[in-house]
C-alpha cells in the first residue's frame, strides 16, 4: 500500500471511533437526563466494565478534540 492510502486508512479508524465515542457518551448523556424526570427515581446501574468504556470513550473524544 502506498503512504497516502495507509494515512486514508489511519484517518478513518479514528473518526470512525470518536463517532462511536460520541454515540456511546450521548446514549448514557440522554439516560440520565430521562431518568432525572421520572417521578421514581431509580439508581442507574453501571458495571465496572461500562464504567472503563465511558472513560476510554471521554478520554478518547478529548484527546481527538484537542490534537
Amino acid at each position: 500500500m502506498t503512504k497516502m492510502m495507509e494515512m486514508m486508512i489511519s484517518s478513518f479508524i479514528y473518526k470512525f471511533l470518536f463517532v462511536l465515542s460520541i454515540i456511546y457518551v450521548l446514549k448514557y448523556i440522554i439516560e440520565l437526563t430521562i431518568r432525572l424526570f421520572q417521578t421514581e427515581v431509580e439508581p442507574i446501574k453501571i458495571t465496572k466494565t461500562e464504567g472503563v468504556f465511558y472513560y476510554l470513550a471521554i478520554s478518547y473524544i478529548i484527546t481527538f478534540s484537542l490534537i
